[in-house]
């Protein structure tokens, strides 16, 4: 056999067997990440990869047909000497859930299950951690025993009053199986429109019946199509018809007056029987009734007619929901009741949790902190009372196309954020982040930032050319002070409009920068009352922090204030004029240059405007700011006003990197930093300069201000690696302030030079002696080995240049303080270089020849100060 026969030989054992390559665990977990997050799980150290498969389906039929559909559409053969995937139906032992299952991967594949279900489960999972090499598959090697924590996880979508057509639905489906979701709720009926055609009663679908979306409605074979396309995805609809109230069309479709006539109860009872009769009762176990918000007289009905409906849809066997809060009946002991708004559940009656998780009021950024710290029916687990939770999507407004449905709601992000709490539980619920982030230091902050990474790597992996409106925002902080009282003037200025300070006195109030908060959205105030940042219901804040760019460039920004709920009209509004971000005035500054609001499609709406579709009104949907940001640190400065007839207290900054196609990526060179900027830009893009310095061997370090700066060491000292890390302007604070970028290098020496510039400054010699003391110790602590020489501070000339005359009056002063510096190095044990005196003339000033100010060195001043140094630097 020769060479090529042999590689032939190999390379096919190599296309048929699957074989092992070694990866760190860490790698490993972050690079198949699993939502909702299973049970039980364990990575191993490998992946397998194989370009063949071999299905053992062990009575679960349909689920590896379902999985050999996957991978043989990736490309991947059946072959009986590929990758062994074994189905075993059996009882999980550690769960007794029909949802259970196990799934281990390593040379083969095994899938445990006591039911369909949880294969069909375990099938989703290999489906998220299988990834694509060339011509071959790769699965992680790990370890999974995983199972529900609560018996009913859903998404409902309103079709009674915006319609989606089944293709949209059924995308929507598609999604919720992937992410272990079990309910479709489909809220079929509403004032515009009663969607589900009936053949009894034809003229339900009569176009006067509909105010919106004319003659858009369901087929019953539309209907049955759903629900055996979801029913093969362990997917359950629940069909709601919502009566008394919400049923305009239905009664202009029969010409009623009030829900309280006598031929209404016949004709309801009639449309609920052709609803079972298109769907029986294993397929359709519940049937939702509604009975939410009869708030008008003429949607009155007695007691009765809802009893008589419940008992013919148990009569069919069917389990009855009704939203809570709804119309309660002391006879009614069975129904189920879904709790909306904050309603808490009937006493003695199974619930099913939509409480604070309507996507058409979540932000994108702050609604999934809600869902993913949001406890589900307010337990860790469900149980026979508590079912579970339904995420719902209430486009009130009227849309123009069905597609914003999905452009204009998170509906995505949140079906992925609250995956993981419905699915797997949640320990603990936490309504102090429903509107906010943990602090940054907190083990709470960092579980999100963890799931947070998860949600990203999804996005990327499953969501192209889909509506995914969220990017990373653990790593965006600012800092926020506030409320200012703006006395019912919303464009009244305050201090912070004029310079960055630490703190600033109004009348006997001190206001203080707070400490860092993170977050693309903050509220200051939550419309709904969760905790926030503020009890107040009026005043202003301002909000500042810092972007770092590696470059020149215009980027696009998401912006936005006081955000709007895709609900009840305008909400909050009128809606602004042109030059308005929003009727509140809220401003937004870049570098001291004010950011101009976009330029609306529909300025000056009024509130009860539900008719007219939102546009533009909110910055994840519309065309991007785009702000200019220099190369270094830029400042940014936000104006938030709250007042009038705001219903938000809310802003949202953060850079997006937008595809043609319409993904949202992350901006990666850009960095945020909410340090108070109270030094110069200069001075912060030299900071960064030194951070990002590469750590190199034997650096001696010369560290300090502008004269320190001015010097060419590397000229000066060409022999040895002399690094300058001089920052004109530069302070003792500052030093201190940028001491670690010194230290991580553990130089071999620091010549250090401070002082002349906080003198200039008004503060007293002691107060600089203690600051260099500060410090010499910072060193010793953080690089022992570093050898250090304190430089007296230079003499000053009034008789040289006309500039710089604070400095130069100071004099007496550099003389008192090198004297309290060679107390300090003497008692510290540090070197004391006296360079003072050879720069001085005869009357104590710096030399002329030397200065071409009286503060700073020139050319010969440099050359001199080499002199000085060289022996203490060789």
């Amino acid at each position: 056999m020769n060479k090529k026969q042999l590689f032939y030989i190999l390379f096919l054992v190599g296309l048929i067997k699957s074989y092992a390559f070694q990866v760190d665990y860490d790698s490993l977990e972050a690079k198949y990440p699993i939502i909702p997050t299973p049970q039980q799980i364990e990575y191993g150290s490998s992946e397998t990869h194989f370009t063949a498969f071999a299905i053992e389906n062990g009575d679960f039929d349909v689920e590896s047909e379902l999985l050999k559909s996957f991978l043989t559409v990736k490309g991947l053969s059946q072959d009986s000497e590929g990758i062994k995937i074994k189905f075993i139906h059996k009882e999980i032992a550690e769960n007794t859930s029909d949802e259970a299952y196990t799934l281990s991967i390593d040379e083969g594949i095994t899938i445990t299950a006591k039911t369909s279900k949880g294969a069909f489960y375990a099938v989703q999972t290999l489906k998220q951690v299988f990834r694509q090499g060339n011509g071959h598959g790769i699965f992680p090697r790990l370890t999974i025993t995983d199972w529900s924590a609560f018996k009913i996880r859903g998404l409902m979508h309103d079709t009674g009053r915006n319609f989606q057509s089944i293709a949209q639905l059924k995308e929507q489906i598609e999604v919720l199986a992937v992410y272990k979701y079990n309910i479709f709720h489909w809220h079929l009926t509403d004032n515009p429109a009663w969607r589900l055609a009936s053949k009894i009663y034809p003229q339900l679908q009569n176009e006067s019946t509909f105010t919106r979306g004319k003659g858009d409605f369901y087929t019953q074979e539309d209907f049955k199509e759903l629900v055996t396309f979801a029913a093969a995805k362990h997917i359950t609809i629940i069909p709601e018809f919502d009566i008394p109230g919400h049923t305009d069309a239905f009664r202009t479709a029969f010409g009623f007056e009030t829900m309280r006539d006598k031929k209404v109860e016949p004709v309801l009872l009639d449309l609920f029987k052709e609803l079972l009769s298109l769907t029986d009762a294993t397929t359709t176990p519940y049937i939702h009734i509604g009975t939410d918000e009869v708030r008008n007289s003429y949607e009155y009905v007695d007691n009765e007619l809802i009893l008589n409906i419940m008992a013919l849809l148990k009569k069919h066997d069917r389990e009855v929901i009704v939203w809570e809060e709804g119309i309660r009946i002391k006879e009614d002991t069975t129904s189920i009741g879904q709790l909306w708004a904050q309603h808490p559940p009937r006493k003695g009656h199974r619930f099913i949790d939509s409480r604070a998780n309507y996507v058409n009021h979540l932000d994108p950024f702050a609604g999934m902190s809600r869902l993913f710290f949001q406890q589900p029916t307010r337990q860790k687990t469900g149980d026979d009372e508590a079912l579970g939770g339904i995420l719902c999507v209430w486009p009130d407004d009227k849309v123009s196309e069905e597609r914003n449905i999905l452009k204009h709601n998170p509906v995505y992000p949140a079906i992925v954020f609250y995956a993981d709490a419905i699915w797997k539980g949640r320990d603990k619920d936490y309504p102090e982040y429903w509107a906010k982030l943990p602090p940054v230091d907190s083990k709470e902050f960092k579980n999100f930032a963890d799931f947070e990474s998860k949600v990203i790597a999804h996005r990327d992996l499953f969501f192209k050319d889909k509506e995914f409106q969220y990017v990373k925002q653990t790593d965006i902080q600012w800092k926020v002070i506030g409320p200012f009282d703006h006395r019912g003037d919303l464009e009244w200025m305050f201090p912070v409009e004029d310079g960055i300070k630490n703190s600033y006195k109004i009348g006997d109030k001190l206001y203080k920068w707070s400490q860092n908060i993170a977050g693309a959205t903050i509220h200051f105030k939550h419309f709904f009352g969760f905790p926030a940042l503020t009890d107040k219901i009026s005043g202003t804040y301002y909000a500042y922090t810092n972007i770092y760019s590696s470059e020149h460039k215009t980027q696009d920004f998401w912006i936005g204030f006081q955000g709007w709920s895709r609900s009840g009209g305008r909400r909050g509004g009128p809606f602004p004029d042109q030059g308005q971000w929003h009727t509140t005035n809220p401003k937004i500054w870049v570098n001291d240059e004010e950011i101009g609001p976009p330029v609306w499609k529909q300025p000056g709406l009024g509130t009860n405007t539900h008719e007219i579709p939102f546009i533009d009104e909110d910055y994840f949907y519309r065309e991007p700011t785009k702000i200019d940001l220099k190369k270094g640190w830029n400042k940014v400065l936000i104006k938030i006003p709250h007042g009038g007839t705001s219903w938000k207290w809310m802003f949202t900054c953060v850079p997006v990197n937008i595809d043609v196609n319409g993904n949202v990526n992350e901006v990666l060179d850009l960095k945020f930093d909410p340090t108070l900027r109270t030094y110069s830009d200069y001075y912060y893009n030299k900071k960064e300069e030194f951070e990002t310095e590469k750590d190199t061997e034997d650096e001696i370090i010369f560290l300090g201000n502008s004269i320190t700066d001015g010097g060419k060491w590397k000229e000066l000292f060409p022999t040895i690696n002399a690094i300058n890390q001089g920052i004109s302007g530069d302070v003792t604070d500052g030093i201190l302030n940028r001491i670690e970028a010194v230290t991580k290098l553990k130089p071999k020496k620091v010549f250090l030079l401070i002082g002349t510039n906080d003198l200039a400054r008004g503060k007293t010699v002691n107060y600089v002696a203690e600051k260099i003391r500060e410090i010499i110790e910072e060193i010793q602590v953080q690089s022992p080995s570093t050898i250090i020489y304190v430089q007296t501070i230079l003499p000053v000339n009034l008789d040289v240049g006309n500039k710089f005359n604070g400095h130069k009056s100071n004099g007496d002063k550099i003389i008192q303080l090198n004297e309290k510096l060679k107390i300090i190095t003497s008692k510290t044990n540090i070197n004391y270089l006296n360079i003072h005196k050879p720069f001085s003339d005869k009357n104590g000033n710096l030399k002329a020849k030397y200065t071409h100010d009286g503060l700073h060195l020139n050319e010969k001043g440099y050359s001199f100060w080499k002199k000085r140094l060289k022996n203490h630097i060789n």
